[in-house]
């Protein structure tokens, strides 16, 4: 038999390290590094992003993060929230962006939701302010 504390407790590390994964993931975005995301995503991971587009496969995730990263001269993910429920990591975060070299850097607000299977990213659906 299971002790409950050591069950709550369990969930409770589990959750932690799910995060931890999460922030490590959009900070390795945030300095430009897409050759090391690999790692934190399943082969079969899924995107989705509330323009409707989809992707699905860790190539095409990490080529569409390299694009993303290379569009502008500045970017950068900042977590204004984080915290997780099951295998699920929630994100609320702020996005900052300069469309053009030289242009007035921008503050976009977003939502991401990243459920982790076997500590990677399986399923990451990002909705855009």
């Amino acid at each position: 038999m299971v002790d409950p504390l050591h069950e709550i407790a369990y969930g409770g590390i589990a959750r932690m390290e799910h995060e931890l994964l999460v922030r490590d993931f959009l900070e390795l975005m945030s300095v430009k590094e897409c050759g090391a995301l690999e790692p934190f995503l399943r082969d079969d991971v899924r995107y989705s992003a509330s323009t409707g587009s989809q992707l699905v496969g860790r190539p095409a995730v990490v080529e569409m993060c390299r694009e993303i990263i290379d569009t502008f001269a500045v970017f950068g993910v900042d977590l204004v929230r984080i915290s997780s429920v099951d295998n699920a990591v929630l994100v609320e975060e702020r996005v900052l962006v300069a469309i053009e070299p030289g242009g007035e850097p921008q503050h976009l607000m977003g939502f991401a939701v990243f459920e982790i299977v076997d500590m990677q990213i399986a399923v990451w659906r990002q909705l855009h302010g």
